[in-house]
């Protein structure tokens, strides 16, 4: 038996400004706090969301108005206001800036034993003369598995992990205590400390005191401790059995020694005096830190109280209660930034059946990210919304951030995808600015994010196409400020920057767009490609009414190519696009095609058949697309083209001869009619001559520079054909020179590979250059004939 049994245990905890606090902040450590309050509530509810706040902002309100809810609230938390530091609150110049309170009846809590209301409260104090904060923590239901240990043992845990809450072992509580401790430290070391300030930071947990101080570690550095202040009240044998101090056992060895044993007795007799004593100073102490510390209330009867029945106790086993004084000066959004729902969010949005949940921060905060109300200071953000998640993940052990390996992530990365679609399908009323929000989100995707929805994205179906078009809109009429208010805006890939052109030519705004974003559209029905948008503008287009010199022929020609197997009707439409110029529609077996440009020889008025040779090309090329097997000939349909252009002249339909009726004709001056069968004016002879003289010179000069072409052509074959045998007797010569090594076979072996395939470069340049020539002066030898 000994005097240790008097001293007061305690636990060491971290150096002062350890690694492991870098990274927090106030909000932060309000946090992990904060969830052993709301974990309290959830395992009592058995739900996984909660947020029923009442919540009082007194930051605009009179001091008097202030003054009053203290009251209130010492009336309804007297126990809050208890401890070292929580009874430093009753003073005058501490007064409450924001409250945080629940009460959940005993009847919905279906996880818990006890016969009372659970209570929880938290509160952000200022204190008035110096303007520094508080913080108080209050909660009446104590975890079934919590004891003190659990608060102040480095990997211990007050809120065990279940189905409900999220709690799990590892150094939050402890981790933020040491923060709260040396912040206040800091802030207050270099002020003036009035007395009503008391500074630092205490817990009482039921009867139980901890509070911090520092001590030297064996390297002579500072490590904070923990001391444990058993309040709990007793009386002097319950306080001796308490702390191991009753020694009832007989030490004899059973010899037989009477003086010996007396000594003994006497001995041990002086000790027991010495340890009751000292035991009833300690009791005595326990009741009057209980009283100073306002956690209960002497009989004014009883001069120095020693058993529980003379005092009034204010305080329960199941309590906690935790004060933090001396705080720099913050706003509320300061401090409970840590915990989603607790301040109202302009701009929040939940989702039918979804875990979810985006929401908007203000302008001059960035975005972030919340498991199940509580922040993640690194989780997985998007680039403009924030997310409040409701599933599981696994979290790192300092809660900072999130594991993206594993199912658990995979199942996130598909749920933010299903909520993305679902605001899209759902944009009307209140999901009407998520949508665009979530718009804007995907066409400002950056890089180094974790998570991006452009990537996660699938939309379920093509039936929500009208969703996502009226949100890309609006988004891109906020990225496009100067766009007028009738502007039309279609998308793009940047794969494709040719697209733009046609865009324009519509006389849309042209937005461009990863590829990734364009098959979102694409398969979300929203929009399409432009070139297939204009097909479908072509085949929208009203019919050509007037009659259009050549149709006739170009009928006859398709019907020519296509043969009797393949009926098809042509229909002329009302399109002034350059693309598309036609088009086959299988369904509806006809050829559907825009009214043709304007000749650039004729000019925009003429009636000339120039249209109807590449418009006869073009269409069997469609057509072709759409069959199985080469299709026709090049020669069947020149064939074709052909016979139907019979009887054409100059590219013009040949003019008819009118036939002159009785009475209509012509009077000369005398009165006599002009012979129709009169002889041919020379003038007009000449005039014809001269004219048909100058067109054969024009097609001779024509012809010369077709031969002289022919020939330089002929010349520069000759020559790449010369260029073509050097490079071959010099590839040999190589070949030779180089067989003399492995080493040299191979280095041959890669020149020959490299000449080959310039070789066959060349031969297919000059095929190509040759062929579109050959294409080229025949198109032109027909046109001249």
């Amino acid at each position: 038996m000994g005097l240790s049994g008097l001293r007061k245990p305690w636990w060491g905890w971290k150096a002062r400004a350890c690694a492991e606090l870098e990274t927090f902040d106030i909000a932060f450590a309000f946090k992990e706090y904060c969830q052993n309050q709301v974990g309290q509530i959830l395992k009592g509810l058995q739900t996984r969301v909660w947020s029923e706040w009442e919540r009082q902002d007194l930051t605009a309100y009179s001091q008097q108005a202030r003054q009053l809810t203290k009251a209130d609230l010492e009336t309804t938390y007297r126990a809050m206001f208890t401890g070292p530091h929580g009874a430093a609150l009753r003073h005058t110049d501490w007064l409450p800036l924001y409250v945080l309170k629940a009460t959940i009846s005993r009847e919905r809590l279906r996880a818990s034993t006890r016969d009372t209301d659970l209570k929880v409260c938290t509160v952000l104090w200022e204190h008035t003369p110096t303007g520094l904060c508080g913080l108080s923590f209050f909660n009446n239901h104590l975890d079934d598995n919590a004891k003190f240990s659990t608060f102040v043992v480095d990997g211990a845990s007050t809120s065990r992990r279940n189905k409900w809450a999220i709690g799990e072992k590892g150094k939050g509580f402890t981790l933020a205590t040491q923060y709260f401790f040396e912040e206040v430290e800091q802030t207050v070391q270099p002020l003036a400390q009035p007395r009503s300030l008391r500074p630092g930071v205490s817990f009482r947990i039921g009867h139980q005191i901890g509070e911090l101080k520092w001590k030297k570690s064996k390297n002579d550095a500072d490590e904070l401790k923990v001391i444990l202040d058993d309040l709990t009240p007793t009386n002097l044998a319950g306080l001796m059995a308490l702390r191991g101090l009753n020694d009832n056992e007989d030490s004899s060895d059973g010899s037989s020694d009477p003086e010996g044993d007396e000594s003994k007795k006497r001995g041990k007799s002086v000790l027991q005096a010495t340890i009751a004593t000292r035991a009833t100073q300690s009791l005595k102490a326990i009741y009057k830190r209980r009283f100073k510390y306002k956690m209960s209330e002497k009989n004014p009867a009883i001069p120095e109280p020693s058993s529980p029945a003379h005092e009034t106790s204010f305080v329960s086993k199941d309590e906690v209660s935790i004060t933090v004084l001396g705080l720099p000066k913050s706003s509320p959004s300061e401090v409970f930034s840590g915990i989603y729902g607790i301040l109202p969010l302009e701009k929040a949005w939940s989702l039918p059946n979804s875990q979810v949940q985006f929401f908007k921060l203000g302008e001059d905060e960035e975005v972030a990210f919340y498991l199940r109300d509580q922040l993640v200071p690194y989780g997985p953000t998007l680039g403009r919304l924030s997310v409040n998640y409701h599933g599981d993940m696994m979290v790192t052990s300092d809660r900072r951030a999130v594991m993206t390996t594993g199912d658990d992530f995979g199942a996130y990365c598909k749920a933010l995808s299903e909520a993305a679609d679902k605001a899209f399908r759902h944009n009307h009323g209140d999901q009407l600015g998520l949508a665009t929000e979530i718009a804007l989100e995907i066409l400002e995707e950056t890089e180094g994010m974790q998570v991006h929805i452009a990537r996660i994205l699938k939309p379920a179906n093509t039936e929500s196409g009208g969703g996502y078009r009226a949100a890309f809109k609006r988004a891109w009429r906020i990225l496009n400020p100067k766009a007028t208010k009738d502007a039309v805006f279609w998308p793009y890939p940047t794969s494709h920057p040719d697209d733009l052109e046609i865009i324009e030519e519509l006389e849309m705004v042209g937005c461009a767009v990863s590829d990734r974003v364009m098959t979102i559209l694409e398969k979300s029905g929203a929009y399409t490609r432009i070139r297939p948008h204009t097909k479908t503008l072509l085949l929208a287009a009203p019919e050509v009414q007037d009659e259009v010199p050549g149709l006739e022929r170009f009928r006859i020609g398709l019907g020519s190519v296509l043969g009797q197997d393949h009926s098809v009707s042509i229909s002329m439409r009302e399109y002034s696009y350059s693309t598309p110029k036609i088009l086959w529609d299988p369904d509806a077996r006809e050829f559907v095609f825009a009214l043709p440009d304007a000749c650039e020889e004729h000019g925009e008025e003429s009636s000339c058949l120039c249209w109807v040779g590449p418009c006869m090309f073009e269409a069997i090329e469609n057509w072709k697309a759409t069959q199985v097997g080469p299709g026709p000939t090049m020669s069947s349909i020149c064939r074709a083209y052909a016979e139907c252009m019979e009887g054409v002249e100059g590219m013009y339909e040949p003019e008819e001869e009118e036939e002159e009726e009785e009475g209509d004709h012509p009077m000369d001056d005398g009165g006599t009619s002009v012979e129709s069968n009169a002889a041919p004016d020379p003038d007009d002879v000449m005039v014809k001559f001269e004219l048909l003289s100058t067109q054969m010179r024009e097609f001779g000069a024509s012809l010369q520079q077709r031969n002289d072409t022919t020939t330089a052509e002929r010349a520069q074959i000759i020559e790449l054909k010369k260029q073509l045998e050097e490079a071959n007797q010099n590839l040999e010569r190589e070949r030779t020179q180089l067989q003399t090594s492995a080493e040299a076979k191979a280095q041959l072996e890669r020149e020959r590979n490299e000449l080959e395939d310039k070789l066959e470069l060349t031969q297919q340049l000059l095929q190509t250059q040759w062929s579109t020539r050959s294409e080229e002066r025949q198109a032109k030898r027909r046109r001249e004939e």
